[in-house]
């Protein structure tokens, strides 16, 4: 990625972002809505919960959790999309912002690397 972005600017990296997550939601979409269901979180969810997406890439998870939750519940909860990925953190946090995303916030986590309870505890602070 990083030598997409230097070849092409910011414009063409965010061109780039924008048809990998059109095609992320039509390949990745249907396997997310059908694990956060599994997990108990659709249109039926009543109770505040907290969700940890990690390796969260373009934020599928994310995007599909704003359609299936109520506004209501999603005010009351936590979700936190994780990447190791600084530009794909920043895809996700504008995409946060541009589409109104409900509690959702975008931070660096290294799901691949194995670490200790205490810098997990630090990368999962506030969590």
């Amino acid at each position: 990625m990083d030598k997409f972005y230097k070849s092409y600017g910011k414009e063409g990296y965010e061109h780039m972002s924008n048809k990998v997550f059109g095609l992320m939601r039509v390949i990745s979409g249907p396997l997310a809505v059908n694990m956060l269901k599994q997990v108990g979180l659709d249109q039926s969810t009543d109770a505040p919960f907290s969700l940890l997406d990690t390796g969260a890439g373009t934020g599928i998870v994310s995007d599909r959790l704003q359609e299936m939750v109520s506004p209501d519940i999603l005010a009351q909860s936590k979700i936190v999309s994780g990447d190791s990925a600084e530009r794909m953190v920043e895809i996700v946090k504008r995409r946060a912002a541009e589409e109104g995303w409900v509690n959702t916030e975008s931070r660096i986590v290294d799901s691949q690397v194995c670490i200790s309870q205490v810098s997990l505890r630090e990368s999962l602070r506030g969590f």
